[in-house]
């Protein structure tokens, strides 16, 4: 998978992690796609429509099979830190952090094997110490008992991506 594909998939399986999708995290993938252009050359607006029908047709299958994919990846320390900043970006762009959220950061953390907690907890000021806690792991037969658990994952309207 491409890095710019990863990174959008992170934004999006974020966004979602907690059973909504907030018009501010929508905002925000917008503007890390046309500041930063973390999401290469494509047409958010049709991407994030084809997640949006991915994840209502696998639910949370969607985000295991997210994880599996993540944790096949073999990222750069610099590549691991950028899509810990998206996520906890995207975590946060609604001003409220759900417990489901917190422990989805955990999830994808514990798939990434090269940048150290340290690092992690100098370079984003969004997160602390709890968020990097090993307490959860990566897994894939514990996602669904850590993390849906607590998630009721819904359908989701297209229309809050065309808004």
């Amino acid at each position: 998978m491409e890095i710019n594909e990863l990174y959008l998939r992170t934004a999006f399986a974020c966004m979602s992690s907690d059973g909504d999708i907030a018009k501010e995290e929508v905002a925000l993938i917008e503007k890390m796609n046309n500041e930063d252009h973390l999401f290469g050359d494509i047409n958010l607006t049709q991407r994030l429509e084809v997640l949006l029908t991915e994840i209502n047709e696998q639910g949370l299958g969607f985000m295991k099979k997210f994880i599996d994919e993540l944790s096949k990846q073999n990222l750069s320390i610099e590549e691991e830190l950028q899509l810990l900043t998206i996520a906890a970006k995207t975590i946060y762009a609604d001003n409220k952090v759900e417990y489901s959220e917190v422990k989805f950061f955990k999830l994808i953390r514990s798939c990434l094997k090269k940048v150290d907690n340290q690092t992690i907890l100098n370079s984003i000021e969004e997160i602390d110490e709890n968020w990097v806690e090993e307490d959860i792991v990566c897994d894939n037969d514990l996602l669904y008992v850590s993390y849906s658990k607590n998630v009721e994952m819904k359908l989701f309207d297209l229309s809050v991506i065309n808004n």
